[in-house]
């Protein structure tokens, strides 16, 4: 070692200007070294610019594929099958014809109940002519008894003026309280039928001097008026004919020469079946007036109903009878509820017998949803409506766009776990996807495109207030401090409201020991799933 130092020794003082030049290389190296050491214990600064971009939420979740509707064709009736036309994978159209079920008797029972309530609102034009012919008629007996009515009322009362004159002769002859030798009894009856003649004969003048007024174009009630009050007058004359009979009689039992009360008995006794008749005369005169103006009445109402038609209450209780047999006719039929595919198919034939609630085919919707299943914190963020990129275990790269059409409002329960359901329908549909596939979505919850956007490390706080860091003019000035109001923000981003505009450079990370950076982010487009033009989503 030390003969090695000695050689070195002497090639130094052997060539001083090639040792020289070696040293001064040494030191510029070793001063570099000190210098950049010294340089790298300073910090360095990641920088980017701001810039517009989309920011989005979301909520993900996993289920399977199933369709839109699904029901199962059963027999609504008991029978033979009579027509089948189901097979799996055949589409329908709504209300397609698929089974029938023999359905005599119910197809008997509908058109009895057809013919029922065709008779009940159809008008038979016989009936209807009858009904006129009827009203004719009744018009014609109404006017013949008001008719009858006049000639009653001029005979009658002719007849009872007749009557109370012969009743006035009594009076004036046999009955005549002057006589001599009357008893007060006997002189009783006479008073009693002198004042019931006086009391018919007052009442027929003033009716004489009432008629006298009637002419051939009086109305209905007039006559009507008359004829009620010739009955009183006949009453109260039948009532002074039968009192004067009964003096007649008690005069005749009281006198030895009887011959001259036997021929006034034989008057008064003809003048009370005088007046009887006319009563009874009256009486039937006013009571074909009673039954043809009844008649009249019936045989109008009977035309206004035929002409109106059926009873409102009996109109519609033909109608829920004939509804009623109509649908049990459908109960015999089996038809597709809406468009859709036979998913598949019972083991049954033309000729079998089947019960009611038989399933004939199961039959699917051509429309796929996804149903899938959120947690309760998840499925709070959820709305109808909201957008969702579906993508499938199947069909490796196939993106969906969704739209959130249905959420459950009772969550299950499964090991103290509450979970929703929540139903995806799908903007477009693919052929490709079969019921029971599995799914992944990812549901939109919130997103805004557009705005300014820096990367949440870029983000400082002090209390209540944020702010952003820019770099200073040159690379020795420290960071400023830039106050900022921030918006939404997701697990990589976040809204800068104020305090920034687009292109700032900005401090996003600090280190030591390495030059200063310039670094740019992306963010993937949502605006063709909001605006339902894509099929893929930016998280």
């Amino acid at each position: 070692m030390r003969k090695n130092l000695l050689n070195i020794k002497n090639y130094i003082l052997e060539h001083k200007f090639i040792s020289l030049i070696v040293l001064i290389v040494i030191i510029v190296i070793v001063y570099w070294i000190i210098k950049s050491s010294s340089s790298a214990t300073g910090p360095s600064y990641i920088i980017r610019q701001v810039k517009r971009d989309t920011i989005v939420n979301s909520v993900s979740g996993s289920g399977q594929v199933s369709a839109q509707s699904q029901v199962d064709l059963k027999t609504k009736a008991a029978g033979d099958i009579t027509y089948l036309n189901v097979k799996v994978g055949q589409e329908v159209k709504p209300w397609t014809y698929l089974a029938q079920i023999d359905s005599g008797d119910a197809a008997y029972n509908l058109e009895s109940a057809q013919i029922a309530y065709d008779d009940l609102v159809t008008i038979d034009p016989n009936d209807l002519q009858k009904a006129e012919d009827n009203l004719t008629d009744a018009n014609k007996e109404i006017e013949t008894a008001y008719d009858q009515a006049e000639i009653s009322i001029l005979n009658n009362s002719s007849d009872l003026a007749d009557s109370l004159e012969t009743l006035s002769s009594l009076l004036d002859g046999y009955l005549s309280d002057s006589k001599t030798g009357l008893s007060s009894t006997e002189k009783d009856y006479i008073k009693n039928v002198s004042e019931q003649y006086y009391l018919a004969d007052k009442a027929l003048k003033a009716f004489s001097k009432k008629y006298r007024t009637i002419t051939d174009k009086s109305d209905h009630n007039t006559i009507e008026s008359l004829i009620s009050d010739l009955k009183s007058i006949s009453t109260l004359t039948l009532q002074a004919s039968k009192s004067a009979k009964e003096t007649v009689v008690y005069l005749r039992d009281r006198e030895d020469d009887s011959s001259t009360a036997d021929a006034d008995y034989a008057t008064v006794n003809s003048l009370v079946n005088s007046v009887n008749s006319i009563v009874a005369d009256l009486s039937s005169v006013s009571d074909d007036i009673i039954t043809g103006s009844r008649n009249l009445k019936d045989t109008q109402t009977a035309l206004a109903d035929l002409q109106d038609g059926p009873d409102v209450l009996d109109l519609r209780s033909q109608e829920l009878a004939l509804k009623q047999k109509k649908d049990a006719l459908a109960d015999y039929s089996v038809v597709a509820p809406f468009a859709g595919i036979i998913a598949s198919v019972a083991d049954i034939n033309v000729g079998d017998n089947v019960s009611s609630g038989t399933t004939i085919a199961t039959l699917i919707t051509k429309q796929k949803i996804a149903e899938i299943s959120l947690n309760e914190i998840d499925a709070a963020k959820i709305q109808v409506g909201q957008k969702a990129n579906l993508t499938f275990d199947a069909f490796e790269g196939l993106n969906i766009v969704g739209t959130v059409s249905e959420i459950n409002l009772i969550g299950t329960v499964s090991q103290g776990v509450v979970s929703y359901t929540v139903k995806i329908s799908f903007d477009t549909q693919d052929d490709r996807i079969k019921a029971g596939m599995s799914v992944s979505t990812s549901i939109i919850t919130e997103a805004k495109i557009d705005v300014l956007t820096v990367p949440n490390s870029a983000i400082k706080s002090q209390g209540e207030i944020y702010y952003v860091e820019i770099p200073g003019a040159t690379a020795t000035d420290l960071p400023i401090q830039q106050t900022v109001t921030i918006g939404m923000s997701n697990d990589t981003m976040t809204e800068i409201i104020s305090g920034l505009t687009e292109g700032d450079l900005i401090i996003t990370k600090t280190t030591i020991g390495t030059a200063v950076q310039t670094a740019t982010a992306k963010t993937p487009s949502i605006s063709n799933i909001l605006g339902g033009g894509g099929n893929r989503m930016a998280r």
